[in-house]
């Protein structure tokens, strides 16, 4: 067993200790067991986002990988009028898993670059958990067709758990767009939101805290899809964020959060109630997706009691679908 195993299954049984001690005490001093579990899951989340298996430990196979990126790098240059483009690679704490959801999508990712007519002096960067590439364009509206395919090649990437999103913004007179293909997806975390309502919290994809929108952001977006999880957990849809929300977004006592997800022609937002934080997934129970049915309380009680639970939110079904 290494160093990683010996750490984690420390934690898991320091949790395992203060599940038992919560049940010989009374309720008051449970606040101070919940602090220190707090902090435990703080602990365990750093040890997972901290992937042991870094490729940079493997030149062999960086190597070739590295063959691979330049060579799609090249034949971007090729099918575009691309003047120059720069090639910065500060990739090298990817883990493997990112690297394989890196070489599963850059082919894609590719086909999108060549849609969107990018010109001039570009740049294709990798960083530790995503992929950027930004240039100037010759104006910031395309074609149906390649609306279209951008959508396809988009609906591919989320099934492969990726986010694709954009940003056009102007300098010195001059378009320029930014595309982000966001490998951060991690199977061992959660964004956990306490429902106060209910005996159970809402799970979501371990992105979500990166697209989380404050107030002075919400009226720079126009009209876009927004989906609305209430408190009672209905979904409504709107053709953008309700000015009501937005008014009161700003208030202290305002028990919702925003996200805003600017995908290629079809931007989302998504309020849900209440906030969340990142959380490793073994230390809750999964009861069920959305759309499933059997969520309610008799199924909660059946479970172990000193546990939490949560619903899970599976955002890219939803968005592939």
């Amino acid at each position: 067993m290494n160093n990683f195993e010996k750490f984690s299954n420390n934690i898991k049984s320091s949790k395992e200790c203060l599940n038992d001690l919560r049940k010989l005490i009374n309720l008051e001093d449970r606040l101070f067991i919940d602090q220190i579990s707090h902090y435990l899951s703080q602990m365990e989340c750093e040890l997972l986002s901290d992937d042991q298996n870094k490729l940079g430990n493997y030149q062999g196979l960086l190597g070739v990988i590295n063959q691979k990126v330049k060579a799609t790098v090249k034949n971007i240059i090729h099918l575009n009028n691309i003047k120059s483009l720069y090639f910065i690679n500060g990739s090298k704490k990817l883990s493997i898993g990112s690297w394989n959801k890196l070489l599963d999508s850059i082919d894609v990712f590719g086909d999108v670059v060549s849609l969107l007519g990018f010109q001039g002096n570009c740049h294709f960067i990798l960083n530790d958990d995503h992929i950027e590439f930004y240039g100037p364009i010759a104006k910031c509206s395309w074609d149906d067709e390649s609306k279209l395919k951008s959508y396809i090649c988009t609906r591919k990437l989320l099934k492969s758990s990726i986010l694709l999103t954009y940003k056009c913004f102007e300098n010195n007179s001059q378009t320029y767009l930014r595309l982000k293909l966001d490998l951060a997806h991690k199977e061992n975390l959660i964004y956990l939101i306490d429902l106060k309502n209910f005996k159970f919290n809402l799970g979501m994809i371990n992105q979500f805290s990166n697209y989380y929108i404050d107030h002075d952001d919400l009226n720079s977006l126009g009209e876009h899809s927004c989906i609305e999880i209430t408190d009672n957990l209905t979904v409504r849809r709107y053709a953008k964020i309700p000015d009501d929300i937005k008014m009161e977004y700003s208030h202290s006592d305002f028990n919702k959060s925003i996200f805003y997800f600017p995908f290629l022609f079809r931007p989302l937002s998504l309020i849900i109630p209440g906030s969340g934080q990142l959380r490793p997934k073994s230390s809750y129970i999964r009861l069920s997706d959305t759309g499933s049915a059997g969520l309610n309380n008799e199924n909660i009680n059946s479970h172990d009691p000193t546990k939490s639970f949560y619903y899970f939110f599976d955002f890219f079904k939803l968005m592939a679908s």
